[in-house]
């Protein structure tokens, strides 16, 4: 097994009807936001979120989002939605490292996240949105022991993050026993 690996994180048997899968093959879709240009200078104002709209628990705060312009095709392909995750890929500090997870639960207009954001979106047939980020911001955090620091997987190690999944009728038995 590589050092790289996560794998030596999960049991060796799990139980019947769970199983284990990477990241990326619970995402319909994941791409890097954009910043845009000054309002007004391409085709669409867009509100754009940025690291400083991600609150604790990953609640995002659109109040203050930036406005910037970008084109028709890049906001096509990067509008967010009710659901969407959005994972701060650059940037942190001390207090806030980086690979904080932000959960969108509502979007009035159009908004897309920023350059140090990258945007994934769960795939609904896969996984449950909120399911996910619930999962993803509590057990995600590592200690790298060289810094003494708290950091996270990056999406470049995403694909060593494993994800347990499981049928929903297991809930039932796991609390009642």
């Amino acid at each position: 097994m590589s050092e790289n690996s996560s794998s030596y994180l999960l049991p060796t048997e799990l139980p019947v009807g769970w199983t284990s899968r990477p990241l990326a093959g619970l995402l319909e879709m994941s791409i890097g936001g954009i910043w845009g240009s000054p309002p007004g200078d391409l085709e669409v104002d867009v509100s754009v979120l940025r690291v400083t709209e991600l609150r604790a628990h990953g609640v995002v705060d659109p109040a203050t989002a930036v406005c910037r312009s970008v084109t028709r095709k890049q906001l096509q392909s990067r509008a967010l939605r009710v659901g969407d995750l959005i994972l701060e890929k650059s940037g942190g500090g001390p207090t806030t490292p980086v690979g904080r997870v932000g959960h969108i639960s509502e979007v009035a207009g159009d908004f897309v996240c920023s350059n140090f954001m990258q945007l994934m979106r769960p795939s609904s047939a896969e996984i449950a949105s909120r399911f996910l980020h619930l999962y993803l911001i509590t057990s995600m955090t590592v200690v790298v022991p060289s810094r003494y620091r708290l950091r996270r997987p990056t999406l470049e190690t995403s694909s060593l993050l494993t994800i347990l999944t499981f049928p929903s009728q297991s809930l039932r038995s796991l609390s009642s026993g």
